[in-house]
């Protein structure tokens, strides 16, 4: 069940030693946004720094190329625009260029560097010197090494190298004037392939009053266009002033949009009287920001401002609260709340050691019994010790406590986990060491029992780019080698233990894409892309005298995908049928109209008749979509042509489903709270209405069949403070328990049916 915690919390506090925000737009630590997933708790606190760390999905436009409106927020984020301090929208790229000179040994040399903070939030720090002023473009640019610090290679999710971020390439194209104007393009191109093209800001003032640009050209940049790896692109307008007006998603020529964004920002006078930002979609609606303003009376600028709620148009409201931080002239987020009273309350630490600064100290939610307030999460740090490590402990609300260990290099080393009767298990990270080649990429991930013995162990080897080339898996994978597992540089040593490998290959084109998988049994996949995109246009796997081939095809327009064939020949190209026993044919053509562009409008399914040569229809599809992109109506049709059925959906105007007619023809209709859970259900049988009730958590606690007669069937459920179902009465009330050990597994349930009293043996769990 869905665990939405939002907010209500306020508090002021008097500051005797305060500093002003970090001006570099890379003043967010890396171990925020490149992280470890493992370090992050509760889905927002980072255990390495200590922050409260968020990313929003506020809005969506169907499309085959979605323009999605993300929102993120990271403590010490400063920006003076778009959505001002601390939080920052998924289309507020940008970068700035800063120029000096030095001697050495009466040598003179020029030094430029680039800052570069991208849509995700992620930042990274370039540099380039050179003993001759003029200099040859493009100018290349290299990542600065002492930006690592905190990087992993895992932030995304995905251990590849599309995400890592030391293959980002930074170029100058043109030469930089002495003065802002709008020539000088600035490249970013990712691991992926994805592109980002900046111009200079001719409205951009240096900041010439802080020592540290003393002697410096300063040259600001704004995002004008990303191109994707796809050949697709988004593309961005600015006003007179600068201000971001309008977001595109276009297809490779520019002559098809897929959606737009158009941004309505606040004027001098209203920023001071009601601030707001208005995002418009290109189907009529629009997401509201309004913020609060904090005043400093030593901060540069006075006055500051800071999200205060967001209206969505597809989602629940939120507004927000802050509580000003100890040591920095700005605010700290201290609360989320929901239109429907539910919130997450965030508290920070007090303390004025530095090693405790503005991190977050523990997070309530109403998930206490009747709604009450409770902490579902509290956190420890420990300072750095000798060698630089440190330690964030984390209790949750049954009391067990988990302990991270960090490095040096500010990555997850550790997390320990102990038990009521000592310590359980471990996993441990070993990471690439600085100034080595594999410096930030995860090495290898083990997983310890009670007694430091490891028992499972999965490693990487990698390429030039990060691409992991060896994937192995060590442990008693048969049931019958009982060989320990030893790590010597982070690696597993080959003593003997099991392991299971798996070898892959990658392009060495900039897309960083996968070519090839053989895996220990035999299987071996090859992967084929379009030339100087991502696109994937054939796919075989073999397995022994198993063979299946994929083909795909897509729309030049669009780069949608319009035709997929899989059989099982032996060839390399889709006209081969040698070997071919059964061929099946997916076309789709894509939707050019009205909303949804680029989503499927016809699919049509076929096979190939081997004797003749030609292909048969087995079924037929039609789809229609609402100026939103929601899908309104898929027809069916058989080989003959022939209806076999329509399946029919409305929405209310949060883009929720109120009404489906399936296939039989019964109608389901919805109705929903204002957190988008639903309350009401009616069909498919029409005599029976479903009525379900929610706590302030959004956990659902009742729920209530009303059937013809006046008849009503009741079932209801409660739950602890980690959102762990503890009971559930059936519409009997026979009360059914459930128990938990401290990690949280249900080890025993517990069953009362007809006052007859049922109990499952105590489940033994592995580690």
């Amino acid at each position: 069940m869905r665990l939405l915690f939002l907010v209500i919390y306020l508090c002021t506090s008097t500051y005797l030693h305060c500093s002003p925000i970090p001006e570099s737009l890379t003043s967010i630590p890396l171990a925020d946004t490149e992280t470890e997933a493992s370090a992050i708790v509760g889905g927002c606190i980072n255990v390495i720094t200590g922050s409260y760390i968020a990313r929003h999905q506020d809005w969506s436009l169907p499309s085959s190329e979605p323009l999605s409106l993300t929102r993120s927020y990271a403590q010490k984020r400063n920006f003076p625009y778009g959505l001002h301090l601390c939080w920052r929208h998924s289309y507020q790229s940008e970068a700035r260029c800063t120029t000096s000179s030095t001697t050495r040994s009466g040598t003179k040399e020029y030094h430029a560097d680039v800052e570069f903070v991208a849509s995700s939030g992620s930042a990274s720090s370039y540099h380039h010197h050179s003993k001759t002023k003029e200099d040859t473009f493009p100018m290349s640019f290299a990542l600065i090494p002492s930006n690592y610090f905190g990087l992993t290679n895992a932030g995304s999710g995905v251990i590849n190298g599309q995400s890592n971020h030391k293959n980002n390439v930074c170029e100058l194209q043109k030469k930089i004037k002495t003065k802002p104007v709008t020539e000088g393009s600035l490249k970013i191109k990712t691991g992926s392939g994805h592109c980002y093209l900046m111009q200079q800001d001719e409205h951009t003032t240096p900041p010439r009053e802080n020592p540290q640009h003393i002697g410096e050209d300063y040259f600001h940049y704004r995002l004008q266009e990303e191109r994707k790896p796809n050949g697709n692109k988004i593309s961005y307008k600015y006003d007179d002033e600068g201000n971001l007006i309008e977001v595109s998603s276009k297809n490779a020529a520019g002559n098809l949009s897929f959606g737009s964004f158009t941004f309505k920002h606040a004027n001098r006078k209203e920023l001071n009287d009601n601030p707001f930002l208005d995002i418009s979609g290109n189907d009529g609606r629009k997401i509201e920001y309004q913020f609060t303003s904090k005043k400093f009376k030593h901060a540069k600028p006075e006055k500051q401002f800071y999200v205060a709620s967001v209206k969505r148009p597809d989602g629940p409201d939120e507004f927000y609260d802050y509580v000003n931080s100890k040591h920095y002239y700005f605010c700290l987020l201290s609360g989320i709340r929901d239109a429907k009273g539910g919130f997450l309350k965030i508290n920070y630490h007090t303390s004025d050691d530095s090693h405790l600064t503005d991190k977050v100290a523990s997070l309530e939610a109403p998930v206490g019994p009747g709604g009450k307030s409770a902490i579902i999460y509290s956190f420890t740090y420990t300072p750095m010790n000798k060698k630089k490590k440190s330690e964030t402990i984390v209790t949750d609300a049954s009391q067990q406590s988990t302990v991270y260990k960090i490095n040096s290099e500010c990555q997850l080393e550790a997390i320990k986990r102990s038990g009521k009767n000592g310590r359980y298990n471990q996993e441990h990270f070993y990471w690439g060491v600085p100034n080595s080649p594999n410096w930030g990429n995860l090495l290898s991930h083990t997983m310890e029992d009670s007694g430091k013995n490891i028992f499972s162990c999965r490693s990487y080897k990698y390429d030039s780019k990060g691409n992991p080339i060896e994937e192995q898996f060590w442990g008693n994978l048969t049931g019958k080698n009982h060989s320990p597992i030893i790590l010597k540089d982070g690696y597993p040593e080959n003593n003997g233990a099991e392991c299971y490998k798996v070898v892959k290959e990658y392009s060495q084109d900039g897309f960083n894409l996968l070519l090839k998988e053989i895996e220990p049994n035999g299987k071996q996949t090859e992967y084929r892309y379009k030339p100087n995109s991502n696109l994937l246009v054939a796919k075989f796997t073999r397995a022994g005298d198993l063979h299946v081939r994929e083909f795909f095809e897509y729309d030049e327009n669009t780069a949608t995908l319009t035709l997929k064939i899989q059989d099982d020949g032996k060839g390399k190209e889709s006209w081969d049928l040698s070997g071919v026993t059964e061929r099946l044919i997916t076309a789709i053509i894509p939707n050019l109209v009205g909303g949804g562009i680029g989503l499927p409008k016809e699919i049509k399914e076929r096979y190939l008749d081997l004797s003749t040569k030609s292909e048969v229809l087995l079924k037929r599809e039609i789809l229609n979509y609402d100026k939103y992109g929601n899908l309104t109506q898929q027809d069916t049709y058989d080989s003959e042509g022939q209806s076999l059925f329509s399946t029919y959906w409305q929405y209310d105007a949060k883009g929720r489903v109120v009404e489906e007619a399936n296939s039989e023809g019964q109608v389901i209709s919805n109705r929903y709270d204002v957190n988008g859970n639903c309350i009401y259900t009616k069909g498919p049988n029409p005599n029976v209405e479903t009525h379900n009730i929610y706590d302030l958590a959004n956990r659902l606690i009742a729920t209530e069949e009303h059937h013809p007669n006046k008849l009503k069937l009741s079932q209801k459920f409660t739950y602890d403070e980690l959102g762990r179902q503890l009971t559930s009465t059936d519409i009997y009330g026979n009360v059914t328990q459930h128990i938990y050990d401290e990690f949280g597994r249900c080890i025993r349930t517990i069953q009362n049916i007809f006052c007859i009293r049922k109990t499952s043996k105590p489940r033994i769990l592995d580690l």
